[in-house]
């Protein structure tokens, strides 16, 4: 019979078999750790193969394949390149372009006889029309139907245009409302 005689403390006791533990669950995790490094590692390189594999794979398709068609397939996708730049150009433009015939008969319908247009300009809504009237009168009724319409805004004509009473060369600013251009788009 064997009698054996336990001489370490119970919380020395406790201290080594936590010690083990730790060692083990350290050992455990470092074990973990570097699997999955290797993993890494492996899928890293595979990668790295296959990107030279494919490589080599597209430049031998290139050299196989007749450098005239693929200069000619080089031509179409430059021409449908600029052609689709071409198509969005003309897109933008035709989104603001102004119906330039209705602002043109509004203004006709209101010249009283007597007065003759010279020339006509504009930048953006804005208007300058200039041309010679027989009279002041005349003058001032086409200002002022012009204004009653309510297609027109900011109807101006210089004070020394209406100093005169006969044969007046005038010039007349105004600018095109909006509202009544995309009433009559409507």
């Amino acid at each position: 019979m064997k009698i054996t005689l336990n001489l370490l403390p119970k919380s020395r006791e406790r201290k080594l078999t936590n010690k083990k533990v730790l060692k083990l669950f350290l050992w455990q995790e470092s074990a973990l750790i570097f699997i999955v490094l290797f993993l890494f590692g492996i899928t890293l390189g595979t990668n790295e193969i296959i990107k030279i594999k494919m490589d080599s794979i597209e430049n031998q398709s290139f050299l196989d394949s007749p450098k005239e068609s693929y200069a000619e397939i080089k031509k179409y996708e430059d021409y449908l390149k600029n052609f689709k730049s071409d198509v969005y150009a003309i897109e933008k433009v035709q989104k603001n372009i102004t119906d330039w015939v209705f602002i043109i008969q509004k203004v006709s319908e209101n010249i009283p006889e007597g007065i003759a247009i010279k020339s006509v300009s504009n930048e953006g809504f804005k208007v300058s029309m200039s041309g010679v009237a027989d009279s002041r009168d005349n003058l001032i009724k086409m200002k002022s139907q012009m204004e009653e319409i309510g297609c027109f805004e900011e109807v101006l004509i210089p004070i020394n245009d209406i100093v005169l009473r006969e044969n007046i060369d005038f010039k007349i600013d105004f600018k095109v409302s909006k509202n009544c251009l995309s009433k009559y788009e409507e």
